[in-house]
């Protein structure tokens, strides 16, 4: 698929603003950093490590906005002193989710090539809705309900590439919070790959990988549970925050898990504490302690042979779902983020380099867009179905309800609908409610999409989000600043997984061992990142990866 311009995707509203309905007042300048904030880069004689970092829900937007309040020896100021800064780069597709994000960054190609094309799928085996990286069959290790595996990964990915030319000398290692942040990028063949069990506080990985968790994690969570790790958040600089977002607690803003919704936050109040505490930067500080006694017990960087660490922040992205990028806790959590990063990248071999982007931006809170006379709306996705379900039971009349689940993107049609001599009419119906919602901008028939080519760039971008053998019917694409996300509490929170531009729109930088300092302000493909991951590692892109190397990689 050819990459759209910035005049294609106008009608997109992916080229008007640097927000697109977000706040305007970004910074046209960066304070700069330091000169004794800057560390050379350190001599060696060859790379032994890369390290690729995803803050979970990163906008471009928010970067250039936040970046004054970050700290002088933070990982985002140097390098963006020292490294390639892209500011712009762009997903040419709609269904913007965290494992289609993640799965893009890493294969070089776009969600109708590699599968991923959403968080969650519904399973009509099951008859529920399961994480895209649920198999049914490689069970989560402590876990008797969870699974998780690689499989619906179609492309090989980065990890993959670096495996096959090393022959498997090199380590690959993946962690993340969510399952399919860490899944999804290590590919089919990592070393490990450790995500988040919630039930009970600690990391774990899948019989894909280990069919026992390794000494050294386990070691390490038997003396470092998560639990002591907890505290009350309080915003690093109020007076900063305040000077620049105004008062802490905003209309819209979510109360989760007894977090409240201002500051202070206190995890250990909360019911479920263990779950609580995955929208604090708690969370991601100790993802970092995780990574470090991985990277010591696997000996990451310290042969000849180069490695990779893949590392997904999600934190960042709890705190914008349920408090908006706007926030305090937003910032905070992004500040805190970079700071532990710095910390962390610091303590790495020499002829270590570091790529950083995001796999998703997002949209404002909907109370914000409508303070600026923006239309914005919450699509709560079992309502909506349920109401759709109400209406053609009776206007058909049919015995059972023909909506199994709306599934972000996707709506799911029952076995009875799918198995009904009037099934295209039933389908027709739906589509047609659907397209009646408030909130949604289009509704496209999978099958009808699949089969011919797009007739505008909108469409374009939702046929780049589906397979040719989609299990959903139809793919919904909610109105610019309207959000679909049924995890928040009713009625708060905002979500991506759009095709406007505060959704597709992220920043990508690269630095460390040989990388001279230039900044991009032109777009570019998000399909650019894992070539240029590859050639930071040396090694071949991954087969059939779409684009070339971002300029400025080695």
């Amino acid at each position: 698929m050819r990459p759209f311009s910035c005049a294609a995707v106008a009608l997109l509203g992916a080229c008007s603003s640097a927000l697109d309905g977000a706040p305007a007042a970004v910074p046209t300048s960066i304070p700069p950093v330091p000169a004794s904030a800057v560390l050379a880069t350190p001599p060696a004689a060859e790379v032994r490590l890369v390290v690729a970092v995803v803050i979970d829900q990163l906008p471009s937007w928010a970067l250039e906005r936040y970046l004054p309040l970050l700290d002088a020896d933070g990982a985002l100021r140097h390098a963006v002193a020292t490294g390639v800064y892209y500011e712009r780069a762009r997903y040419d597709y709609a269904g913007t989710y965290t494992a289609p994000g993640h799965a893009t960054l890493f294969t070089g190609v776009l969600p109708r090539e590699h599968g991923v094309v959403a968080n969650e799928v519904w399973d009509p085996r099951r008859s529920k809705v399961i994480s895209v990286v649920d198999d049914a069959e490689h069970g989560v290790l402590g876990s008797d309900e969870q699974f998780a595996s690689p499989h619906v990964l179609r492309a090989p990915t980065v990890a993959d590439e670096l495996e096959r030319e090393t022959n498997g000398r090199a380590l690959t290692l993946s962690i993340s919070l969510k399952d399919r942040a860490a899944v999804l990028p290590a590919g089919q063949h990592p070393d490990l790959a450790l995500f988040y069990d919630a039930k009970r506080g600690v990391y774990t990985t899948s019989v894909w990988y280990a069919g026992v968790v390794p000494n050294w994690l386990a070691n390490f969570q038997a003396q470092h549970p998560i639990l002591a790790s907890l505290g009350v958040w309080e915003p690093n600089d109020r007076a900063a925050l305040a000077r620049l977002l105004g008062p802490d607690a905003a209309t819209g803003e979510s109360d989760w898990q007894g977090l409240g919704n201002a500051f202070p936050h206190d995890p250990r109040r909360s019911p479920e504490p263990l779950t609580a505490l995955r929208a604090t930067p708690f969370a991601t500080e100790y993802l970092f302690e995780v990574a470090r006694a991985g990277v010591r017990a696997l000996g990451l960087g310290n042969d000849e042979v180069p490695d990779l660490l893949m590392l997904s922040l999600s934190s960042v992205d709890y705190a914008g779902h349920l408090f908006g990028p706007e926030s305090w806790e937003y910032a905070d959590s992004l500040v805190r983020a970079d700071r532990a990063l710095g910390r962390f990248l610091a303590e790495l071999p020499s002829g270590t380099r570091v790529l950083l982007t995001s796999d998703h931006g997002v949209a404002p809170l909907p109370e914000r867009s409508l303070e600026r006379s923006r239309l914005a709306l919450r699509l709560p996705t079992k309502k909506v179905a349920a109401a759709v379900n109400q209406v053609l039971v009776t206007k058909l009349g049919l015995t059972a309800p023909p909506v199994a689940s709306y599934t972000e993107p996707f709506v799911y049609l029952s076995a009875e609908a799918k198995g009904s001599p009037a099934y295209p009419t039933i389908l027709a119906a739906v589509q047609r409610e659907f397209e009646k919602v408030s909130g949604v901008a289009a509704v496209y028939a999978v099958r009808e999409l699949v089969l011919r080519e797009p007739r505008s760039e909108l469409e374009a971008l939702a046929r780049a989000s589906i397979t040719d053998d989609a299990a959903g019917e139809l793919f919904v694409v909610p109105s610019e600043l309207s959000i679909v996300d049924p995890s928040n509490p009713g009625g708060s929170g905002t979500s991506h997984g759009s095709p406007w531009g505060y959704d597709r729109f992220v920043p990508v930088l690269f630095w460390g061992h040989g990388i001279s300092p230039r900044r991009e302000t032109a777009e570019v493909p998000v399909l650019g990142v894992a070539p240029t991951l590859s050639a930071l590692l040396g090694i071949t892109a991954p087969a059939g990866a779409r684009s070339a190397p971002l300029s400025g990689a080695p």
